[in-house]
């Protein structure tokens, strides 16, 4: 059984992503809470999310936001493997993925001796229709579950560092060294496709985004195609609308 695993707080393009994701996985977990990891109150809308699992776990305001966010995906891992599925795929509520790359991919992993697949990613800026194309970051993508299997603070998972760079969010790394694949596969992150980028500043986990938050304002005033993204470096170029957002 596969199933994906999200965390949620802010739930603007979540809908989307659980109705995308579905048509590749055979359960979805929601881990939400009705605060973020800064404290700002959000109610989280769970009637809107009857087809799922659900499963609430309010921060800890006394920890570090990073920590909070590791204690959220594991809640979500430990739940997974509490209902005996053998794969997942953990997302965030503005990441998609094309159903039919995961199902390509999960049938891969499952006839491999991998533990795990990392992927590379597209961000869109502004409009679901402008991306910087490939971002630096990777995203680990499908995963064995296996017993003792938890998120940690490492750089020892495979390709937390690639190629001179960090690469892999660190609320996101695996306790696993060994046997997982960089691969071909894309994951669609609409990070900044937000009605109110104010509440994605001030609410994430990332503080560098504080000190550029007048850059990354102008740069969404701005965004069209070919326009130089001063926060990411890259020019804007048009991409297809994938999942009609």
């Amino acid at each position: 059984m596969l199933v994906a695993i999200y965390n949620a707080w802010d739930h603007e393009l979540l809908r989307q992503s659980v109705d995308n994701i579905l048509k590749a996985v055979d359960k979805v977990i929601i881990v939400y809470s009705n605060h973020s990891n800064k404290g700002e109150k959000l109610r989280f809308p769970v009637e809107q999310f009857a087809d799922c699992s659900l499963i609430q776990h309010e921060p800890d305001l006394g920890l570090i936001p990073h920590k909070n966010e590791q204690n959220k995906r594991n809640a979500g891992l430990r739940f997974a493997q509490e209902i005996g599925a053998n794969y997942f795929i953990m997302l965030d509520g503005d990441e998609f993925y094309q159903p039919e790359d995961v199902r390509f991919w999960y049938e891969y992993l499952r006839h491999s001796s991998l533990s795990g697949l990392v992927c590379r990613s597209h961000v869109y800026f502004g409009k679901p229709t402008l991306t910087i194309g490939e971002d630096t970051t990777y995203v680990p993508f499908i995963h064995k579950i296996v017993p003792g299997l938890k998120f940690v603070f490492t750089q020892d998972y495979p390709y937390t560092r690639h190629e001179g760079k960090l690469r892999i969010d660190p609320t996101r790394r695996l306790n696993i060294t060994a046997n997982v694949r960089l691969i071909g596969c894309i994951m669609h992150h609409y990070s900044y496709l937000r009605k109110d980028i104010d509440q994605k500043i001030n609410n994430s986990s990332a503080e560098s985004l504080k000190k550029v938050a007048d850059v990354i304002k102008n740069d969404l005033k701005n965004a069209e195609k070919g326009y130089f993204c001063q926060y990411y470096g890259k020019e804007l170029i048009e991409a297809p609308n994938l999942f009609n957002l």
